[in-house]
Protein backbone atom coordinates (compact mmCIF):
# COMPACT_ATOMS: atom_id res chain seq x y z
CA UNK A 1 0.00 0.00 0.00
CA UNK A 2 1.13 3.54 -1.01
CA UNK A 3 1.64 5.85 1.31
CA UNK A 4 -1.25 7.95 -0.07
CA UNK A 5 -3.28 5.06 0.38
CA UNK A 6 -2.50 4.73 4.11
CA UNK A 7 -3.05 8.29 5.01
CA UNK A 8 -6.56 8.07 3.27
CA UNK A 9 -7.45 4.85 5.20
CA UNK A 10 -6.17 6.60 8.76
CA UNK A 11 -8.44 10.07 7.84
CA UNK A 12 -11.12 8.00 7.36
CA UNK A 13 -10.79 6.62 10.54
CA UNK A 14 -10.27 10.05 12.49
CA UNK A 15 -13.89 10.87 10.76
CA UNK A 16 -15.53 7.92 12.16
CA UNK A 17 -14.26 9.09 15.28
CA UNK A 18 -11.43 7.18 16.11
CA UNK A 19 -9.43 10.30 16.46
CA UNK A 20 -6.43 9.29 19.06
CA UNK A 21 -5.89 5.70 17.48
CA UNK A 22 -6.00 7.61 14.12
CA UNK A 23 -3.40 10.96 15.04
CA UNK A 24 -1.27 7.74 16.26
CA UNK A 25 -0.68 6.30 12.96
CA UNK A 26 -0.68 9.14 11.36
CA UNK A 27 2.71 10.20 13.49
CA UNK A 28 4.31 6.78 12.54
CA UNK A 29 4.22 7.58 9.50
CA UNK A 30 5.18 10.83 9.62
CA UNK A 31 8.30 9.54 11.07
CA UNK A 32 9.11 7.71 8.13
CA UNK A 33 8.24 10.60 5.85
CA UNK A 34 9.84 13.48 7.30
CA UNK A 35 9.70 15.57 4.28
CA UNK A 36 5.75 14.97 3.27
CA UNK A 37 4.15 18.76 3.82
CA UNK A 38 0.96 18.19 3.10
CA UNK A 39 0.86 15.15 5.89
CA UNK A 40 2.58 17.52 8.74
CA UNK A 41 -0.01 20.04 8.15
CA UNK A 42 -3.02 17.08 8.48
CA UNK A 43 -0.98 16.29 11.73
CA UNK A 44 -0.86 19.67 12.76
CA UNK A 45 -4.75 20.27 12.00
CA UNK A 46 -5.73 16.93 14.04
CA UNK A 47 -3.80 18.23 16.75
CA UNK A 48 -5.20 21.53 16.65
CA UNK A 49 -8.71 19.86 16.50
CA UNK A 50 -7.84 17.66 19.71
CA UNK A 51 -6.36 20.82 21.26
CA UNK A 52 -2.90 19.79 21.26
CA UNK A 53 -2.00 23.41 20.87
CA UNK A 54 1.70 22.96 21.41
CA UNK A 55 2.37 19.84 19.00
CA UNK A 56 -0.05 21.90 15.94
CA UNK A 57 2.05 25.07 16.72
CA UNK A 58 5.10 23.21 16.32
CA UNK A 59 3.88 21.22 13.36
CA UNK A 60 3.01 24.43 11.83
CA UNK A 61 6.06 26.60 12.95
CA UNK A 62 8.01 23.72 11.12
CA UNK A 63 6.09 24.08 7.65
CA UNK A 64 6.52 28.17 7.82
CA UNK A 65 9.90 28.06 8.26
CA UNK A 66 11.23 25.90 5.58
CA UNK A 67 8.06 26.38 3.28
CA UNK A 68 6.40 29.36 3.81
CA UNK A 69 2.92 27.45 3.81
CA UNK A 70 0.20 30.14 3.83
CA UNK A 71 -2.18 27.78 5.37
CA UNK A 72 0.18 27.01 8.56
CA UNK A 73 0.81 30.94 8.83
CA UNK A 74 -3.15 31.45 8.76
CA UNK A 75 -3.96 28.29 10.97
CA UNK A 76 -1.10 29.42 13.64
CA UNK A 77 -1.86 32.83 14.04
CA UNK A 78 -5.10 31.36 14.50
CA UNK A 79 -3.84 29.82 17.57
CA UNK A 80 -1.84 32.82 18.98
CA UNK A 81 -5.47 34.63 19.05
CA UNK A 82 -7.16 31.88 20.63
CA UNK A 83 -4.10 31.54 23.21
CA UNK A 84 -3.89 35.71 23.45
CA UNK A 85 -0.38 35.94 22.03
CA UNK A 86 -1.39 38.58 20.12
CA UNK A 87 2.72 39.47 19.52
CA UNK A 88 2.94 36.19 17.85
CA UNK A 89 -0.08 36.66 15.36
CA UNK A 90 1.27 39.77 14.55
CA UNK A 91 4.26 38.81 13.15
CA UNK A 92 2.65 36.47 11.35
CA UNK A 93 -0.51 38.44 10.07
CA UNK A 94 1.98 40.73 8.59
CA UNK A 95 3.82 37.90 6.78
CA UNK A 96 0.42 36.94 4.88
CA UNK A 97 -0.08 41.12 4.59
CA UNK A 98 2.99 40.38 2.64
CA UNK A 99 1.81 37.88 0.33
CA UNK A 100 -0.71 38.12 -2.62
CA UNK A 101 -2.76 36.04 -0.71
CA UNK A 102 -3.95 38.57 1.54
CA UNK A 103 -8.19 38.88 2.41
CA UNK A 104 -10.13 41.49 4.51
CA UNK A 105 -10.38 39.50 6.73
CA UNK A 106 -6.67 39.78 7.82
CA UNK A 107 -6.61 43.21 8.19
CA UNK A 108 -9.99 42.86 10.53
CA UNK A 109 -7.48 40.70 12.83
CA UNK A 110 -4.75 42.71 12.36
CA UNK A 111 -7.07 45.52 13.61
CA UNK A 112 -8.12 43.35 16.26
CA UNK A 113 -4.58 42.21 17.39
CA UNK A 114 -3.42 45.80 17.40
CA UNK A 115 -7.08 46.95 19.80
CA UNK A 116 -5.34 44.05 21.96
CA UNK A 117 -1.50 45.08 21.58
CA UNK A 118 -3.02 49.20 22.57
CA UNK A 119 -1.94 50.40 19.31
CA UNK A 120 -5.35 52.44 19.36
CA UNK A 121 -4.25 54.62 16.48
CA UNK A 122 -2.76 52.10 14.14
CA UNK A 123 -6.06 49.66 14.95
CA UNK A 124 -8.45 52.81 14.24
CA UNK A 125 -6.56 53.71 10.78
CA UNK A 126 -7.41 50.11 9.66
CA UNK A 127 -10.96 50.28 10.58
CA UNK A 128 -11.36 54.04 9.17
CA UNK A 129 -9.72 53.21 5.77
CA UNK A 130 -12.10 50.11 5.03
CA UNK A 131 -15.47 51.84 6.54
CA UNK A 132 -14.59 54.30 4.02
CA UNK A 133 -16.07 51.48 1.57
CA UNK A 134 -18.41 50.48 2.80
CA UNK A 135 -20.30 49.59 6.21
CA UNK A 136 -18.83 46.36 7.89
CA UNK A 137 -20.36 45.53 11.18
CA UNK A 138 -16.72 43.29 12.22
CA UNK A 139 -15.10 46.99 11.45
CA UNK A 140 -17.78 48.83 12.87
CA UNK A 141 -16.96 46.99 16.11
CA UNK A 142 -13.43 47.19 16.60
CA UNK A 143 -13.63 50.83 15.83
CA UNK A 144 -16.30 50.84 19.11
CA UNK A 145 -13.57 48.87 21.54
CA UNK A 146 -10.76 51.14 20.42
CA UNK A 147 -12.91 54.14 21.57
CA UNK A 148 -14.07 52.08 24.56
CA UNK A 149 -10.14 51.78 25.45
CA UNK A 150 -9.63 55.22 24.83
CA UNK A 151 -12.44 56.55 27.08
CA UNK A 152 -14.65 57.89 24.83
CA UNK A 153 -17.10 56.08 25.81
CA UNK A 154 -20.13 58.64 24.29
CA UNK A 155 -18.51 57.92 20.61
CA UNK A 156 -18.25 53.98 21.30
CA UNK A 157 -21.69 53.86 22.47
CA UNK A 158 -22.85 56.09 19.14
CA UNK A 159 -20.70 53.59 16.80
CA UNK A 160 -22.79 50.44 18.65
CA UNK A 161 -25.61 51.56 18.30
CA UNK A 162 -25.13 52.67 14.56
CA UNK A 163 -23.76 48.64 14.09
CA UNK A 164 -26.69 47.45 15.71
CA UNK A 165 -29.48 49.70 13.13
CA UNK A 166 -27.85 47.63 10.38
CA UNK A 167 -28.47 44.63 12.41
CA UNK A 168 -29.75 44.29 15.32
CA UNK A 169 -29.22 41.00 16.23
CA UNK A 170 -25.17 41.17 15.54
CA UNK A 171 -23.91 39.24 18.96
CA UNK A 172 -19.96 40.74 18.80
CA UNK A 173 -22.09 44.12 18.43
CA UNK A 174 -24.14 43.10 21.56
CA UNK A 175 -21.61 41.69 23.66
CA UNK A 176 -19.26 44.69 23.13
CA UNK A 177 -22.07 47.41 23.80
CA UNK A 178 -22.90 45.18 26.90
CA UNK A 179 -18.80 45.54 28.17
CA UNK A 180 -18.96 49.04 27.34
CA UNK A 181 -22.01 49.35 30.04
CA UNK A 182 -20.15 47.25 32.46
CA UNK A 183 -17.22 49.31 32.15
CA UNK A 184 -19.23 52.43 33.19
CA UNK A 185 -20.82 50.33 36.05
CA UNK A 186 -24.78 50.45 34.06
CA UNK A 187 -25.24 46.96 35.66
CA UNK A 188 -28.64 47.23 34.03
CA UNK A 189 -27.55 47.91 30.41
CA UNK A 190 -24.72 45.58 30.54
CA UNK A 191 -26.39 42.69 31.59
CA UNK A 192 -29.61 43.41 29.53
CA UNK A 193 -26.99 43.20 26.23
CA UNK A 194 -24.79 40.42 27.28
CA UNK A 195 -28.04 38.22 28.17
CA UNK A 196 -28.99 38.82 24.48
CA UNK A 197 -25.62 38.28 22.82
CA UNK A 198 -25.35 35.34 25.23
CA UNK A 199 -28.85 33.95 23.43
CA UNK A 200 -27.97 34.63 19.98
CA UNK A 201 -24.20 32.90 20.46
CA UNK A 202 -24.16 30.59 23.41
CA UNK A 203 -21.05 28.59 21.92
CA UNK A 204 -18.88 31.88 21.75
CA UNK A 205 -15.80 31.53 24.51
CA UNK A 206 -15.34 35.54 24.34
CA UNK A 207 -19.18 36.22 25.41
CA UNK A 208 -19.30 33.91 27.98
CA UNK A 209 -16.24 34.97 29.27
CA UNK A 210 -18.02 38.86 29.49
CA UNK A 211 -21.11 37.27 30.63
CA UNK A 212 -18.80 35.66 33.64
CA UNK A 213 -17.01 38.94 34.01
CA UNK A 214 -20.12 41.07 34.90
CA UNK A 215 -21.68 38.20 37.40
CA UNK A 216 -18.60 37.97 39.42
CA UNK A 217 -18.03 41.72 39.90
CA UNK A 218 -21.86 41.70 40.98
CA UNK A 219 -20.87 38.73 43.36
CA UNK A 220 -22.85 36.12 41.76
CA UNK A 221 -20.68 33.97 42.13
CA UNK A 222 -22.38 30.59 40.64
CA UNK A 223 -23.13 32.12 38.06
CA UNK A 224 -19.35 32.93 37.04
CA UNK A 225 -18.13 29.57 37.58
CA UNK A 226 -20.45 28.42 35.47
CA UNK A 227 -19.99 30.42 32.50
CA UNK A 228 -16.38 30.21 32.88
CA UNK A 229 -16.28 26.28 33.07
CA UNK A 230 -18.91 26.51 29.74
CA UNK A 231 -16.17 29.07 28.40
CA UNK A 232 -13.59 26.71 28.97
CA UNK A 233 -15.18 23.73 27.34
CA UNK A 234 -14.87 25.72 24.02
CA UNK A 235 -11.58 26.87 24.55
CA UNK A 236 -9.65 25.16 27.12
CA UNK A 237 -6.44 26.30 26.66
CA UNK A 238 -6.95 29.52 27.06
CA UNK A 239 -4.77 31.05 30.25
CA UNK A 240 -6.68 34.13 30.27
CA UNK A 241 -10.07 32.03 30.48
CA UNK A 242 -8.61 29.59 33.45
CA UNK A 243 -6.92 32.45 35.19
CA UNK A 244 -10.69 34.28 35.18
CA UNK A 245 -12.07 31.03 36.52
CA UNK A 246 -9.16 30.91 39.52
CA UNK A 247 -10.09 34.59 40.16
CA UNK A 248 -13.41 33.56 41.53
CA UNK A 249 -12.30 30.50 43.12
CA UNK A 250 -10.30 33.12 45.06
CA UNK A 251 -13.19 35.49 46.00
CA UNK A 252 -15.07 32.78 47.63
CA UNK A 253 -11.74 32.04 49.51
CA UNK A 254 -11.45 28.61 47.82
CA UNK A 255 -7.88 28.39 47.61
CA UNK A 256 -7.02 25.37 46.80
CA UNK A 257 -8.89 25.39 43.49
CA UNK A 258 -7.79 29.10 42.94
CA UNK A 259 -4.12 28.13 43.33
CA UNK A 260 -4.94 25.30 40.60
CA UNK A 261 -6.16 26.89 37.77
CA UNK A 262 -3.79 29.96 38.27
CA UNK A 263 -1.07 27.31 37.72
CA UNK A 264 -2.50 25.55 35.27
CA UNK A 265 -2.86 29.20 33.43
CA UNK A 266 0.58 30.20 34.20
CA UNK A 267 1.87 27.16 32.43
CA UNK A 268 0.20 28.14 29.28
CA UNK A 269 1.81 32.10 30.05
CA UNK A 270 4.25 31.87 32.32
CA UNK A 271 4.89 35.75 31.47
CA UNK A 272 1.41 36.68 32.75
CA UNK A 273 1.50 39.39 34.84
CA UNK A 274 -2.02 38.84 35.92
CA UNK A 275 -1.49 35.38 36.46
CA UNK A 276 1.48 36.12 38.80
CA UNK A 277 -0.59 38.80 40.51
CA UNK A 278 -3.30 36.22 41.40
CA UNK A 279 -1.31 33.73 42.98
CA UNK A 280 0.87 36.03 44.94
CA UNK A 281 -2.44 37.40 46.49
CA UNK A 282 -2.89 33.44 46.99
CA UNK A 283 -0.40 32.76 49.08
CA UNK A 284 -0.14 35.94 50.60
CA UNK A 285 -3.84 34.72 52.43
CA UNK A 286 -2.07 31.77 53.16
CA UNK A 287 0.64 33.30 54.94
CA UNK A 288 2.83 31.75 52.62
CA UNK A 289 4.81 35.11 52.29
CA UNK A 290 8.14 33.79 50.55
CA UNK A 291 6.36 32.43 47.87
CA UNK A 292 4.29 35.11 47.12
CA UNK A 293 6.87 37.89 46.91
CA UNK A 294 8.46 35.07 43.84
CA UNK A 295 4.80 36.13 41.78
CA UNK A 296 4.35 39.71 43.58
CA UNK A 297 6.66 41.30 40.31
CA UNK A 298 4.46 40.24 37.91
CA UNK A 299 2.50 43.30 38.65
CA UNK A 300 5.26 44.98 37.19
CA UNK A 301 4.14 44.18 33.62
CA UNK A 302 0.46 45.00 34.12
CA UNK A 303 -0.62 47.79 31.51
CA UNK A 304 -2.04 49.50 34.18
CA UNK A 305 0.66 49.66 36.29
CA UNK A 306 3.00 51.16 33.53
CA UNK A 307 0.46 53.72 32.86
CA UNK A 308 0.54 55.00 36.90
CA UNK A 309 4.84 54.14 36.97
CA UNK A 310 5.58 56.59 33.81
CA UNK A 311 9.74 55.90 34.63
CA UNK A 312 9.45 52.47 34.11
CA UNK A 313 11.28 51.60 31.02
CA UNK A 314 14.12 53.91 32.15
CA UNK A 315 15.29 51.62 35.54
CA UNK A 316 13.44 48.06 34.05
CA UNK A 317 17.26 47.16 33.61
CA UNK A 318 18.68 47.99 36.93
CA UNK A 319 15.72 46.31 38.71
CA UNK A 320 16.79 43.90 41.33
CA UNK A 321 16.01 40.42 40.45
CA UNK A 322 17.84 38.30 43.47
CA UNK A 323 17.05 38.87 47.53
CA UNK A 324 20.97 39.36 48.66
CA UNK A 325 22.53 42.53 48.24
CA UNK A 326 25.70 43.51 49.45
CA UNK A 327 25.59 46.19 52.09
CA UNK A 328 27.24 48.78 50.17
CA UNK A 329 25.37 48.66 47.00
CA UNK A 330 23.81 52.19 45.65
CA UNK A 331 20.15 51.50 45.39
CA UNK A 332 17.25 53.30 44.26
CA UNK A 333 13.67 53.38 45.76
CA UNK A 334 10.68 54.11 43.61
CA UNK A 335 6.86 54.86 44.75
CA UNK A 336 4.48 53.23 43.43
CA UNK A 337 0.53 53.59 42.57
CA UNK A 338 -0.67 56.13 44.58
CA UNK A 339 -0.48 57.78 48.19
CA UNK A 340 -1.90 55.30 49.87
CA UNK A 341 0.61 52.72 48.28
CA UNK A 342 3.36 54.87 48.52
CA UNK A 343 2.26 55.24 52.72
CA UNK A 344 1.96 51.27 53.06
CA UNK A 345 5.40 50.52 51.66
CA UNK A 346 6.71 53.07 53.56
CA UNK A 347 6.74 50.79 56.91
CA UNK A 348 9.38 48.83 55.38
CA UNK A 349 11.42 52.53 55.18
CA UNK A 350 13.17 51.74 58.33
CA UNK A 351 14.09 48.37 57.60
CA UNK A 352 15.88 49.20 54.45
CA UNK A 353 17.46 52.10 55.55
CA UNK A 354 18.98 50.74 58.25
CA UNK A 355 19.68 47.12 56.15
CA UNK A 356 22.20 49.28 53.74
CA UNK A 357 24.61 52.82 53.64
CA UNK A 358 24.01 54.02 49.85
CA UNK A 359 19.76 54.12 49.75
CA UNK A 360 18.05 57.28 47.93
CA UNK A 361 13.94 57.18 48.14
CA UNK A 362 11.97 58.83 45.94
CA UNK A 363 8.34 60.25 46.94
CA UNK A 364 5.47 61.84 46.01
CA UNK A 365 6.88 65.90 47.04
CA UNK A 366 3.59 66.07 49.28
CA UNK A 367 4.57 63.38 51.21
CA UNK A 368 8.68 64.26 51.16
CA UNK A 369 8.86 66.52 54.33
CA UNK A 370 6.83 63.74 56.36
CA UNK A 371 9.18 61.32 55.67
CA UNK A 372 12.30 63.47 56.23
CA UNK A 373 10.41 64.33 59.83
CA UNK A 374 9.27 60.50 60.37
CA UNK A 375 13.02 59.26 59.25
CA UNK A 376 15.00 61.74 60.48
CA UNK A 377 18.09 59.99 61.07
CA UNK A 378 17.63 59.27 57.50
CA UNK A 379 16.40 62.80 55.89
CA UNK A 380 18.87 63.10 53.04
CA UNK A 381 17.43 59.60 51.85
CA UNK A 382 14.31 61.43 50.07
CA UNK A 383 13.73 63.08 46.66
CA UNK A 384 11.29 63.75 44.70
CA UNK A 385 9.64 61.74 42.31
CA UNK A 386 11.65 61.57 38.71
CA UNK A 387 14.40 63.38 40.11
CA UNK A 388 17.08 60.61 39.52
CA UNK A 389 14.67 57.79 37.72
CA UNK A 390 14.03 60.26 34.88
CA UNK A 391 18.02 61.72 34.46
CA UNK A 392 19.72 59.76 32.86
CA UNK A 393 23.25 61.00 34.32
CA UNK A 394 22.23 60.70 37.63
CA UNK A 395 20.59 56.92 36.99
CA UNK A 396 23.66 55.52 35.91
CA UNK A 397 25.56 56.08 39.26
CA UNK A 398 23.22 53.47 40.84
CA UNK A 399 23.89 49.83 40.51
CA UNK A 400 20.18 48.76 41.41
CA UNK A 401 16.52 50.13 41.32
CA UNK A 402 13.78 48.35 42.86
CA UNK A 403 9.91 49.41 43.67
CA UNK A 404 8.89 50.13 46.77
CA UNK A 405 6.17 47.37 47.03
CA UNK A 406 8.97 44.78 46.34
CA UNK A 407 10.94 45.87 49.31
CA UNK A 408 8.64 42.69 51.14
CA UNK A 409 10.89 39.99 49.20
CA UNK A 410 13.71 41.13 51.91
CA UNK A 411 11.65 42.56 54.79
CA UNK A 412 8.34 40.68 55.38
CA UNK A 413 9.38 37.01 54.85
CA UNK A 414 6.96 35.87 57.88
CA UNK A 415 4.08 37.29 60.48
CA UNK A 416 6.93 38.34 62.95
CA UNK A 417 8.40 40.68 60.78
CA UNK A 418 5.41 42.87 60.39
CA UNK A 419 5.38 45.16 63.34
CA UNK A 420 2.81 47.25 65.43
CA UNK A 421 2.33 50.91 65.35
CA UNK A 422 2.94 54.17 63.62
CA UNK A 423 5.88 55.54 61.89
CA UNK A 424 4.74 58.55 60.48
CA UNK A 425 5.80 61.74 62.69
CA UNK A 426 3.24 64.72 61.87
CA UNK A 427 4.59 68.59 62.09
CA UNK A 428 1.80 69.34 65.42
CA UNK A 429 2.44 72.87 64.77
CA UNK A 430 0.66 72.60 61.17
Amino acid sequence: MNINDRINLVLKEFSIGKKKEAYKKLKEILSENQKNDQLRFNIAVIEQSLNLNTEAKNNYKYLVNNNYNFKAMVNLYLIYLQEEDFNSALVLINKIIDTDYSSENIYKDKAFVLLKLKKYDESLEICKNFLKKKDDLDFINILGLNHIEKKNIPEAEAIFKKGLKIDEGNFSLLNSIGKMYHEIRDSKNAEKYLLKAYEIKSDSYEILNNLAGFYREETQYEKAILLYKKALEINPSNPSLINNLGKVYFDINDLDLAKKYCNEALKLNANDGNIKKILSLIYFREHNFETAWTYFDGRLNLSDFKEKNSTINNIRKKLISKNKLNINSKILVLREQGVGDEILYGTMYHDLLKSYKNVTIECDKRLKNLFKKSFSEYKDSFVDFGSVSNNKNKLEKYEYTIYAGSLGKFFRNKISQFGNGNYLKAEKNL
